[in-house]
């Protein structure tokens, strides 16, 4: 929840924007996509139509984890690794070595 502060200070800054000649959607959406690192009317002016512009202040999305295994592959990894884990002498389970070399 963004506080009442931050948004009305967007707003304002918006209508700005809108004062001066701007898209007002156009503005709206690069505020929201990329973000200024900072509340300067001239960073927005400047880096508007700027397609190679990255704001370094704000976070970049999280890449979308792997597709999870269905429920019945799930069941058959486990049941293949506890057969090799029962393999083991005194039943200690199987420990992977980082590779050599690295």
């Amino acid at each position: 929840m963004i506080p009442k502060y931050f948004t009305d200070k967007k707003e304002r800054f918006l209508q700005q924007c809108a004062q001066m000649g701007f898209d007002l959607y156009q503005c709206q959406d690069f505020l929201e996509q990329r973000g200024i690192c900072e509340m300067q009317m001239n960073n927005l002016v400047d880096n508007l139509n700027n397609p190679q512009y990255v704001n370094v202040l704000k976070p970049m999305p999280m890449m979308q984890a792997m597709p999870q295994a269905s429920p019945m592959m799930n069941m058959m990894g486990n049941a293949m690794m506890g057969n090799v884990n029962a393999a083991m002498p005194g039943g200690q389970p199987v420990m992977m070595a980082a590779p050599q070399g690295q």
